[in-house]
């Protein structure tokens, strides 16, 4: 077999479409998980453009009645509001070749024709199929902290996409938490409340932030006092000063004052992805908190849904928006699209593959997420 046979075969066996409708592939590759698909996870058979009635219904108490009476009935209970929506486009092209190349053409030459299948369908997954769930990584976390989001791309293109309204929500912390006669607890304990006033559930409150902050408050000499490990004290010159007492305060300190707090342990997230000018960044921006309420809300997310005979479907609870996933440009059916060509008559043999999208994040539930910036 020969690498244009192999990509024969795999055309028949329709790798690359079910490759690309695996939609666990949002939730990253084994060994590196991204977390934006708890919050926001695919959701795939939109419109490129349309509108989304987003109704949610309340429980109101029933009140007491007499035995033979008929029910009354309430009116409210429910809040409506539409969100317009228009999802972007996002591609990539990428090349196998080199060394690698020329490993898949010893594969065949060996009659391996199963590690090479593996080594082309990795390629495609980490080259293609990746890229496209990163772009949405990223845009996800600058919706969770900030509320919108701008599109870059080659040739000077940008476009600034706002989200809803969500002024006063996200807020810088004006102090320096390193500083160890500045308190952050209560600035955090503020953004707690700002949810539980909207209405969620306090032990629902999930935070995320990055091990640099989580550091800053382990130094913090307020963690310690509040994790017992300290005690504060006041100088005979009217100044005060913290008392050690036991230990140091370690990540596991952090996780019992949040929860002393009634919310949910923090979470860290340290991951990057590659950008275009090769250059790593975070997903999760450095210097911020966010405070993500539990809302209810679930999203079913059917994975391999191009393929009928392996339908599977997972439960993601609690989410505050979807990423919507449209019809790519060229193709008849909702969903992302990875294709792979070869060029093998060539002096510079290689595989062409490309793979594109039409898919933006959506917050759906812009009351739920709160946060904190410039932290330092």
């Amino acid at each position: 077999m020969d690498i244009a046979a192999l990509l024969a075969l795999l055309l028949r066996r329709r790798e690359f479409p079910l490759l690309a409708a695996t939609l666990i592939a949002s939730w990253g590759p084994p060994g590196r998980r991204l977390i934006g698909a708890d919050f926001m996870p695919p959701r795939v058979g939109m419109d490129n453009a349309g509108t989304i009635d987003n109704l949610r219904y309340f429980t109101i108490a029933a009140p007491s009645t007499t035995r033979y009476s008929s029910a009354p009935l309430e009116d409210g209970g429910e809040m409506f509001a539409s969100l317009n929506y228009s999802l972007g486009d996002g591609k990539i092209a990428r090349q196998f070749t080199g060394s690698d190349y020329d490993g898949l053409v010893g594969y065949l030459a060996r009659n391996e024709t199963m590690e090479a299948i593996a080594a082309v369908i990795g390629w495609s997954n980490t080259a293609l199929l990746q890229s496209l769930v990163e772009r949405s990584e990223f845009q996800i976390w600058k919706v969770l902290t900030s509320g919108g989001y701008g599109k870059f791309g080659d040739n000077g293109f940008v476009e600034i996409v706002n989200g809803p309204d969500l002024s006063g929500q996200f807020i810088e912390a004006a102090e320096d938490w390193s500083d160890p006669e500045v308190n952050p607890y209560p600035v955090i304990e503020a953004r707690i409340q700002r949810l539980v006033s909207q209405g969620f559930v306090k032990s629902g409150i999930r935070i995320v932030f990055t091990d640099q902050v989580r550091t800053i408050l382990k130094n913090n000499p307020f963690t310690a006092v509040k994790s017992g490990k300290s005690l504060l004290v006041t100088n005979s010159d009217g100044t005060v000063q913290t008392q050690p007492i036991s230990g140091i305060v370690d990540d596991s300190d952090i996780d019992k004052i949040f929860r002393a707090m009634g919310v949910q342990a923090p979470i860290t997230y340290d991951e990057r992805g590659w950008t275009t000018a090769k250059v790593q960044k975070r997903f999760f921006p450095e210097g911020n908190m966010a405070f993500i309420a539990s809302t209810g809300r679930n999203e079913n997310v059917r994975f391999n849904h191009d393929n009928p005979a392996d339908v599977r479907a997972v439960l993601v609870p609690n989410i505050v928006g979807v990423v919507g996933i449209g019809r790519a440009n060229g193709q008849s059916v909702a969903g992302r699209r990875v294709a792979v060509r070869p060029y093998t008559d060539e002096a510079a043999a290689r595989l062409e593959g490309e793979a594109w999208t039409t898919e933006d994040p959506l917050l759906l539930e812009p009351l739920a997420v709160c946060g904190l910036f410039g932290i330092q």
